[in-house]
């Protein structure tokens, strides 16, 4: 269920520009929260027995240079409705190194929102890329 409060001063008759760009925010928010996690262990465990699965590292080019996930792929945004080509036949596990996976959450919700990709092919990384690094699991330099 969704609650939504919204505390507006409004001085004019109508409601302000911001009111509904920020109803539509909070409805893509709502939505992005509905994608499956994959812990941490399990991607591990399926990168190491060889999955046919894309890791995804939502991080601009110079975070993804310091580090990424081994094998991992870079993609910060999906600008404009231009399909970024993943494999649509594969699961995308997406990561972040946001606090609560809110970039992997939007990305994966533009992904299928935007580009018609299938939000049962995509898992978002529990804890993210800093959980992944705190439990010394694989990673590597450098960009692609």
């Amino acid at each position: 269920m969704l609650s939504l409060f919204v505390c507006l001063n409004i001085t004019e008759v109508g409601f302000p520009d911001r009111f509904f760009t920020g109803m539509r925010l909070m409805a893509n928010h709502a939505a992005a929260a509905e994608f499956a996690y994959i812990m941490p262990d399990d991607l591990l465990r399926e990168i190491k027995n060889g999955a046919d699965i894309v890791v995804v590292a939502n991080m601009d080019a110079e975070a993804y240079a310091k580090g990424h996930i081994k094998g991992a792929v870079a993609l910060l945004d999906v600008e404009n409705g231009v399909d970024p080509g993943l494999p649509r036949n594969k699961l995308l596990v997406i990561y972040c190194g946001c606090s609560e996976e809110e970039g992997s959450k939007m990305l994966a919700q533009k992904l299928v929102a935007d580009l018609s990709y299938r939000r049962s092919n995509i898992r978002i990384l529990k804890g993210g890329w800093f959980k992944w690094v705190e439990l010394g699991y694989p990673v590597e330099k450098g960009s692609r």
